[in-house]
């Protein structure tokens, strides 16, 4: 999706002092801005909004439905919670003087709904040259709604770039468009080459296997059936492993604000070996807290180094 904290940051900063809202509708009040800047930098962070925050940003949109400044928080808002129907909403309603930034992202939003002749349209209203990313969107978009060869025209205007970023999505979509018309052997050279930057690649595998299959190659339509079988194994074993993650997260959070504080550090060292450097950062400094509640200094100290040798502060 295309970045909005940085559209988010950028409208705050200039507004946070006081601004027209450039529509002519009430100027938020201070109280509401430091609400929206907090809610903005917590989502800066990867952290989620709880449903309470939220709702908070919601009434705060409504009430001040021409500011740019609270709309663009609620608009990342709403792209953190996935809510494409509700995005639809809010683009939709400034579609016609929209920027390129949000007729972009509206088309983006009609791809994830399911609107595509819609998505085409919105795509083709943007009047910077498309890059290779947006091409590849498009030609989807053109896929999708049967016309393939407005979609392989699509591609082969960004080709080279497409290739050199190694963009599955778009080259695996060329194969197919090659293999829908007759060219097998075009096909497989391009998904071939997309396994083998990716092994793990359901979609190249995929459409590997049903293009075998169509030659009555049976031994080689068997092998990247078996690759997407794998693939989803091991993507549902990765999703457990997260879910569980997520769990335990939410155990020592309730662990720590109840003063539970061994039970803290039980957790917090149960999940280091598993959690990616920002999430450890964040486990150390549970860990340094709760060693120093627990009267245990020396290894709170030991927690506080850890942190800073993975975060280079």
């Amino acid at each position: 999706m295309i970045c909005l904290t940085a559209v988010a940051a950028i409208i705050l900063v200039f507004c946070t002092g006081g601004c027209s809202n450039g529509s002519g509708g009430t100027e938020p009040d201070a109280q509401t801005m430091n609400t929206a800047n907090r809610l903005s930098q917590k989502m800066e962070g990867r952290a989620r909004l709880t449903q309470e925050e939220f709702d908070l940003l919601k009434t705060s949109h409504e009430k001040y439905p021409q500011a740019d400044s609270i709309s663009a928080v609620y608009q990342q808002a709403l792209t953190q919670r996935e809510d494409w129907a509700s995005l639809e909403k809010l683009l939709g309603s400034r579609s016609d003087n929209g920027s390129e930034e949000d007729l972009t992202l509206l088309a983006k939003v009609y791809m994830k709904l399911g609107k595509y002749s819609e998505a085409v349209e919105t795509f083709t209203k943007l009047t910077s040259p498309p890059d290779a990313e947006r091409a590849s969107m498009l030609a989807s978009a053109y896929f999708q709604t049967g016309n393939h060869e407005k979609a392989a025209e699509t591609l082969d205007s960004k080709w080279s770039e497409i290739v050199d970023r190694k963009m599955v999505d778009g080259m695996v979509l060329r194969g197919l468009l090659y293999f829908y018309g007759g060219e097998n052997e075009k096909a497989i050279e391009i998904l071939k080459s997309v396994v083998e930057n990716d092994p793990s690649s359901i979609p190249a595998h995929n459409a590997l296997s049903r293009i075998y299959a169509k030659m009555n190659d049976s031994e080689q339509a068997t092998f990247h059936s078996k690759a997407v079988e794998d693939a989803y194994k091991k993507l549902t074993e990765k999703s457990s492993r997260q879910g569980r993650m997520v769990d335990q997260m939410i155990r020592l959070q309730e662990a720590y604000k109840a003063g539970r504080h061994a039970e803290v550090v039980e957790i917090a060292n149960g999940l280091l070996d598993s959690a990616d450097p920002r999430n450890k950062v964040a486990l150390y400094g549970f860990l340094y807290n709760s060693y120093r509640a627990l009267g245990m200094n020396d290894k709170a100290q030991e927690a506080r180094i850890r942190a800073q040798q993975i975060s280079g502060k």
